[in-house]
């Protein structure tokens, strides 16, 4: 059985804060430049723009993935083109938890840095390929990260290694 795992709401959260931000900011320009207030207004703008431009690249490239599970293996579809592993590949299976920095010091966090993960701290799962290579599946960035991780626990073999209390201070 398939079962599909979306982008995470959050993401869709930021994108939907960041547009009514660059309309707020349009707004305030528009009154500006009535006002004559010429460069307050061009600034308020370019601020507003780059909100709405940040808001549309945030929710293409990490709203919009999807992870697909089924009997042979995961995909992760993507905007740049999907990217699978078979579960026959599979060798391990890691879930490290830490702040965002002291992650992204050993390669495990990737995607933007939310607030919730700053002040909690954030969770990735690693899928360790035979080949050497690994796939890394990051917690805020996809709706139902608990099922999604179960689905993974139960198809995998039993010969995968599997450490769900790995930190990120364990890491070689």
């Amino acid at each position: 059985m398939d079962r599909e795992y979306a982008g995470s709401g959050a993401i869709r959260n930021y994108a939907a804060i960041l547009a009514v931000d660059a309309l707020v900011l349009g707004w305030d320009g528009v009154r500006l430049w009535s006002g004559g207030a010429i460069l307050a207004a061009l600034v308020c703008l370019s601020l507003g723009a780059a909100c709405a431009v940040t808001g549309v690249l945030l929710y293409v490239r990490w709203g919009l993935p999807r992870y697909r599970l089924h009997p042979d293996g995961i995909e992760f579809h993507r905007p740049g083109g999907p990217k699978a592993v078979r579960w026959a590949d599979v060798a391990g299976v890691s879930e490290f938890k830490g702040p965002p920095f002291e992650l992204g010091e050993h390669a495990l966090f990737y995607g933007p840095v939310l607030p919730v993960g700053l002040l909690v701290g954030e969770r990735v799962l690693e899928i360790i390929h035979r080949p050497g290579s690994r796939f890394l599946i990051r917690e805020s960035l996809v709706d139902g990260y608990d099922g999604l991780r179960q689905d993974i626990l139960n198809h995998v073999g039993r010969d995968t290694l599997v450490n769900l209390q790995a930190r990120y201070w364990r890491r070689k």
